[in-house]
């Protein structure tokens, strides 16, 4: 339901202000702020002393198409109002250009009352959700910049306040979790600031790309000569990250011979690069990753009992996506901040959040980035509905319900005339399942202005119950 809405109404229908100021305090109560404009010069000069969330506007004022062209108007004063014209009939030509210059809907002045708050519902609706896609935007955007674990849901609130409680401690971390729900981003945020402002050296390494073979140069560095090849003096990855942190990912795919020259590094805090005698002392922070059980992999002898001690002196873990699932429309934001270029925007529909959230996320955040990736680069229009994503999350959940939609008659047609009816039923049934309920979708695809299908619907005694089907449609509408 509606509540503490400020609606303007610009009509010079006398009659048509009492109606609507009735229908407002028969289904609205005391939920609602309503006040009336002549014109549109009359309307506009309330706008410097109140806001509105909603403006009811006639197409036709005192001149022909006047509230047409003062449209552009009214949104130059407030982006975000939801217009919504009205007209003795329906012009379909008429009806586009208002929905071209920024209207979001139209009702025709014999609409019944039931519908009309509906038609209100579905508008305010619409504004509410650009205005939380806004929020979330300027949220994501805020930390964009920044290696920040994004979220609000417990888990990462938890999480945080580890991260916040182990920041300046030069303890060994070892950070848990499945493949893709941040761990390096973590390591990040676990960086100290030094005094001159800047963040101390962070170096990250793959464990898994340290072979034997090249190993202890990568580890300890080598002097020119060292080796064929050693052209000059390289540093390893210690002494690279000495005044800092040294972040191993994956730590399980170390070979055991290399996991021995790393406990080694760890308990004497010195190092010796290859073809020198001379000993250089380090100080790193160790922080280490992995999405395996290190301690059954121990009891397995694949890794060394002793390094894992090392290693595991403050243990966080990353939540994965499912288990942080409110976090989702802020994440969605980040990516797509992160990838859409400057022109082109992409706003999820209630409906394809409501998949999304369903879904078990087996690749966790890094599957929803590129998920976004992949619809920025290929999904043609802004909005995005459930129809849009690919098909594994096109599975209806359990808790997924469906509008009751059932038939005046329900006996099996015999005649002719029924048969075309049930036709038509039937047809319309399928339609509106097929457009996620959005009426200027399903209008447009029965090639039926708005004002016509409403009257089939009715006239076919097709009924959504408002008790639960309302409710469901605002959520389907975008």
């Amino acid at each position: 339901m509606l509540e503490n809405i400020k609606i303007l109404l610009c009509d010079d229908d006398p009659l048509f202000q009492i109606h609507l100021k009735k229908t407002l305090a028969e289904k609205m109560k005391n939920q609602y702020d309503f006040l009336t404009a002549n014109d549109s010069e009359e309307a506009l000069s309330l706008f410097q002393y109140h806001s509105f969330d909603l403006l009811l506007l006639d197409i036709n004022l005192r001149e022909p198409r006047e509230g047409l062209r003062a449209i552009p108007r009214f949104l130059e004063i407030d982006r975000d109002l939801v217009i919504v014209i009205n007209s003795i009939m329906s012009d379909f030509q008429v009806v586009r250009e208002a929905l071209r210059l920024g209207a979001v809907d139209y009702i025709v002045k014999d609409i019944d009352s039931e519908d009309l708050l509906h038609t209100f519902t579905q508008a305010l609706s619409k504004r509410k959700h650009l205005k939380h896609h806004q929020q979330l935007h300027l949220k994501a955007q805020s930390t964009h910049t920044n290696n920040i674990l994004l979220g609000e849901s417990p888990p990462i609130k938890k999480l945080h306040q580890m991260i916040h409680k182990v920041k300046n401690s030069r303890a060994n971390v070892i950070i848990t979790g499945e493949t893709g729900t941040g761990k390096e981003l973590v390591a990040k945020q676990l960086r100290r600031i030094l005094p001159n402002d800047l963040l101390e050296p962070f170096i990250a390494i793959n464990s898994s790309t340290i072979q034997d073979s090249m190993a202890e140069s990568i580890l300890f560095g080598h002097e020119r000569g060292a080796f064929t090849g050693a052209d000059r003096t390289v540093k390893g990855i210690f002494e690279q990250a000495h005044g800092g942190t040294l972040y191993f990912d994956e730590i399980s795919t170390m070979p055991i011979g290399i996991q021995s020259k790393l406990l080694r590094v760890i308990q004497e805090k010195e190092i010796t690069r290859l073809g020198s005698s001379k000993v250089i002392p380090i100080d790193f922070r160790l922080i280490c990753a992995t999405n395996k059980n290190l301690e059954k992999m121990s009891q397995q002898n694949t890794f060394k009992d002793d390094l894992l001690h090392r290693i595991n002196v403050i243990s966080l873990e990353t939540p994965p996506l499912r288990d942080r699932i409110d976090d989702l429309p802020l994440l969605i934001e980040h990516f797509i901040l992160k990838y859409c270029p400057p022109l082109k925007k992409l706003i999820f529909s209630d409906c394809a959040i409501e998949a999304l959230k369903t879904y078990s996320w087996p690749g966790n955040v890094r599957e929803l980035g590129n998920l976004i990736d992949q619809l920025i680069t290929l999904h043609e229009s802004p909005e995005v509905f459930k129809k849009d994503l690919p098909e594994r999350f096109q599975q209806p959940s359990k808790q997924e319900k469906h509008p009751d939609i059932k038939p005046r008659n329900s006996h099996y047609p015999t005649g002719f005339y029924e048969k075309i009816l049930a036709f038509e039923r039937e047809l319309l049934k399928e339609e509106y399942m097929k457009h996620e309920g959005n009426m200027s979708q399903l209008a447009s695809a029965l090639g039926m202005n708005r004002a016509h299908l409403y009257c089939k619907l009715k006239e076919l005694g097709i009924h959504f119950p408002r008790n639960s089907s309302s409710k469901n449609r605002e959520k389907k509408e975008p």
